[in-house]
C-alpha cells in the first residue's frame, strides 16, 4: 500500500431504537441474535453499514445518499426523531514516517485517535478498528439526540414555573409529572441502552483496541457530556419535585381554607336561625 487511504464514517441517529432482528429478517433474509454492543453489519450499494440497536446507523465510505439508506429503516424505528449526523475519518498508512511527513503528527503505538480523524499504520485488525470507531461515533450521535431531549424537557419545566407564578392554585400537575417521568426514562436510556458507562465487550481482550476506544471517548467528549447531562437531569428532577410539592401545598392550603369557610358558614347559618327564633 502506498499513499494515505482515507476511510469516511458517517453516523446518523434516527430514533430511540432500531429493531435489528426484524430488519435483518425482513430486509436481508437472515435471522440474527446479536449482543447489545454488536452492530448488524451489511453492504448497501457498495458501502459497509453498521446498525446499532440504540437508533444509530454508521455508513463507511457512503456511495449513495444516506437518506436512501434511512428509508430502508422507516418501519423498524421506535421513538423516531429528527436525524442527527456526525462524520469522522480513518487514515490508513503503511508507515509512521509517511504519517509524519504528510500529516505532521507523531503518535505511540499502531493506531491513535485525534480530533478530526484516527490514524492507523497497516491494515491489521482494520475490521475491529472500524467497528470501534463506528461504536463510539454511534454513541456520540445517540447522546446528542438525548441532549436535545433534555433541553426540551428543561424548556417545558421553565414554562411550568412561569405558569406557576401566575396560576399557583389552578396549575395542573401533569406537565410536572411528565418532566419527572421523562428524566427517569432518559436516565434508563443513557445507562441501559446506549451503555455509556461500559466498554463494549469486543474491546476487552485487546489492549490496543481498548485504548483506542478510550481515546475516541475523549475525542467525542462522551464522559464530559455524560457528566453535564447527569447534572442537568438532577436539576430538572429536583426542580420538578419542588414545584410539584409547592403545587400540592397550595392546593392543600386552599382545601383547608374552603373547609374553614364552610364551617364558618355553618356557624353563621346556625346563629341566624337561633336569632330568627327569638325575634
Amino acid at each position: 500500500m502506498s499513499g494515505l487511504e482515507r476511510i469516511k464514517f458517517v453516523a446518523i441517529n434516527v430514533g430511540e431504537e432500531i429493531d435489528i432482528q426484524r430488519f435483518s429478517s425482513e430486509k436481508l433474509g437472515k435471522e440474527v441474535l446479536l449482543p447489545s454492543d454488536e452492530p448488524l453489519v451489511f453492504d448497501f450499494a457498495g458501502s459497509k453499514v453498521m446498525v446499532f440497536y440504540f437508533g444509530s446507523i454508521v455508513v463507511i465510505n457512503p456511495q449513495r445518499s444516506v437518506e436512501e439508506l434511512i428509508d430502508e429503516f422507516r418501519d423498524f424505528i421506535s421513538g423516531r426523531s429528527l436525524e442527527i449526523s456526525e462524520e469522522y475519518e480513518l487514515v490508513v498508512s503503511s508507515t509512521k514516517k509517511e504519517v509524519k511527513n504528510k500529516l505532521g503528527i507523531s503518535f505511540e503505538g499502531r493506531v491513535a485517535a485525534f480530533d478530526d480523524f484516527c490514524v492507523m499504520v497497516g491494515r491489521k485488525k482494520l475490521d475491529v478498528v472500524e467497528k470501534t470507531i463506528a461504536y463510539a461515533l454511534a454513541q456520540s450521535v445517540a447522546l446528542e439526540r438525548i441532549e436535545k431531549r433534555v433541553d426540551e424537557c428543561s424548556d417545558r419545566l421553565s414554562k411550568a414555573v412561569e405558569k406557576f407564578k401566575k396560576w399557583t392554585l389552578w396549575m395542573r400537575t401533569k406537565p410536572i409529572v411528565t418532566s419527572i417521568l421523562e428524566v427517569i426514562k432518559i436516565r434508563q436510556e443513557v445507562y441501559s441502552n446506549i451503555m455509556l458507562l461500559d466498554k463494549p465487550e469486543f474491546t476487552w481482550e485487546d489492549e490496543e483496541i481498548e485504548e483506542l476506544y478510550e481515546e475516541l471517548r475523549e475525542v467525542f467528549d462522551l464522559d464530559d457530556r455524560l457528566a453535564a447531562l447527569d447534572r442537568e437531569l438532577d436539576s430538572i428532577f429536583q426542580s420538578a419535585d419542588i414545584l410539584s410539592s409547592l403545587v400540592s401545598t397550595g392546593r392543600e392550603n386552599l382545601l383547608e381554607l374552603l373547609i374553614v369557610l364552610l364551617i364558618l358558614m355553618e356557624i353563621i347559618m346556625y346563629v341566624y336561625e337561633i336569632w330568627g327564633l327569638h325575634v
